[in-house]
């Protein structure tokens, strides 16, 4: 779903008297250089891959747009003003305009071409008088969608969908993004949904195909880093929401959700050696209605594997399951838990058993979360957390992410707020703990005006040491890509 994008009367007011230049004692004048590449590193022809996905080796501040670049907004939105929202000549490397003085003034840049696209924004606060501002683009990949990431400790690999085609691509980076290698792993499918990991010498992708027979969650593994993908078995038919994860011992396990459009789904789950055999697939629990599934495996003696997913769709709670010897029945975790079907789940083993991240309601109705448990193996939670919250009027957080990395947990979600019945603000929100999850910093790190980040889905993020790497969805009114950001701190900055 693309979200429509509409003309706002005030807003094309408000734009055209900044674009006036006219300066009074409370209006600051900022300058805003937009910091578009002036070359691109990729060669070649590769189809709709051409729009760049990664980081530029060389990048000029100021500079004109790349000739291919059609169109250039800016949006500037804040607390106690009035959105602004200018067009910018596409030969254009700066901007000035007139921005009422205050704090958290968000300034958003989207450029966006028939091949390739860049966005980019930040966050200041204003006082009267001369500021400039350099916003650093970053591309997309125009027409791709449902992204997930993961490294080995030396190369960076991605999943995606092809908005134009349907297939599944691979993506394939040595060297922290600066250069690609991509395969079609899957051409003839329609594919949505994807999640992969790595681990041993094998790269694992489970994806769901959309047939005109029916729905399918198939797999499909590499053991010469990506180039040919021969694996293609059929886990379990009628099915979504797959999630998947590689343990020590390079054993893969997946879980999945068969829809009951009525009342939810069923969870399934499955594990494999090899990411071929996959014969063992199973029900989860008895709750029939179950959504959001997440897997997770862990054990001293013998690996047991745990499944977390939301409750009924017109119920609450966070259930637990675990094996070998049979799935028990879920455990409610959390009664608070409000689980829609794009609120997403993430789990990972540590603390006492297995670290959760979801979204939910807490007990008074009145706000939205996203909320961490350490949950212990009988189902025990031994402790919580609120990530971060918002009051829920016209607000929502979604499609909350998990990653560890040098002692820290890092969650990745999106934040949603609607402005009026024609227009709304979404922002990429990346969350930090550096005490088990005991508290948390959390820091905007995009938001665009009537641009949707994320989506609803689970958004990709991966960490080796103080290297973290985010794949996210950038939905607009005519386009939908994927960007890449890369820290080399902990996530206390990004590019």
């Amino acid at each position: 779903m693309i979200y429509p994008q509409k003309a706002i009367s005030i807003l094309f007011l408000c734009s055209m008297i900044t674009a006036a230049g006219c300066m009074s004692g409370n209006e600051a004048r900022v300058t805003v250089e937009l910091g578009l590449p002036a070359q691109s590193p990729v060669t070649g022809d590769t189809g709709f891959i051409d729009t760049l996905l990664g980081f530029f080796s060389t990048r000029a501040y100021a500079a004109p747009a790349p000739p291919d670049i059609e169109s250039i907004v800016l949006t500037v939105s804040g607390p106690g003003m009035s959105t602004i929202t200018k067009s910018i000549p596409t030969g254009t490397g700066s901007v000035t305009l007139l921005v009422p003085p205050g704090n958290s003034r968000l300034f958003t840049v989207l450029a966006t071409g028939a091949a390739r696209s860049f966005s980019g924004s930040t966050v200041a606060d204003l006082g009267s008088g001369d500021t400039t501002l350099t916003i650093q683009m970053r591309s997309l990949i125009n027409n791709a969608y449902d992204g997930d990431i993961t490294s080995d400790g030396s190369s960076i690999f991605i999943s995606f969908t092809s908005a134009d085609t349907g297939e599944l691509w691979f993506g394939r980076s040595a060297d922290q993004g600066a250069t690609w290698t991509y395969t079609v792993v899957d051409s003839t499918a329609d594919v949505w949904g994807t999640a992969i990991v790595t681990g041993g010498e094998l790269i694992h992708i489970v994806y769901i195909d959309e047939t005109d027979t029916g729905v399918i969650l198939k797999s499909k593994s590499s053991s010469d880093g990506g180039a040919t993908w021969p694996a293609d078995p059929i886990i379990i038919y009628s099915t979504g929401s797959p999630d998947i994860y590689i343990d020590s011992l390079d054993l893969v396990y997946i879980s999945g959700l068969r829809l009951v459009f009525e009342s939810g789904g069923n969870i399934y789950y499955d594990s494999s050696g090899d990411g071929v055999d996959w014969s063992g697939t199973e029900q989860v629990g008895d709750e029939t209605g179950g959504m959001t599934p997440a897997v997770t495996a862990y054990g001293a003696a013998a690996l047991r594997a745990y499944v977390f997913y939301g409750g009924p769709m017109l119920g609450t709670g966070l259930y637990m399951s675990s094996n070998p010897d049979g799935f028990s029945p879920g455990i409610l975790i959390d009664e608070n838990g409000f689980m829609y079907i794009f609120g997403g789940v993430s789990v990972l083993p540590g603390g006492s058993g297995s670290y959760v991240v979801y979204t939910a309601i807490d007990s008074t109705g009145d706000r939205i979360e996203i909320r961490f448990a350490d949950v212990s193996p009988d189902g025990t939670v031994t402790s919580q957390s609120s990530v971060d919250s918002v009051i829920l009027d016209n607000s929502f957080y979604t499609a909350p992410a998990m990653a560890t990395g040098s002692g820290n947990l890092y969650v990745v979600y999106t934040s949603f707020r609607e402005i009026s019945d024609t227009a709304y603000e979404s922002s990429v929100k990346f969350a930090r703990s550096t005490d088990n999850g005991a508290t948390w910093s959390s820091q905007v790190l995009e938001s665009g005006l009537n641009t949707f980040f994320g989506l609803f889905e689970k958004m990709g993020i991966a960490a080796d040491g103080n290297n973290v790497y985010m794949l996210y969805e950038v939905w607009g009114e005519t386009f939908v890509g994927l960007k890449l950001l890369r820290s080399d701190d902990a996530g206390a900055t990004w590019q």
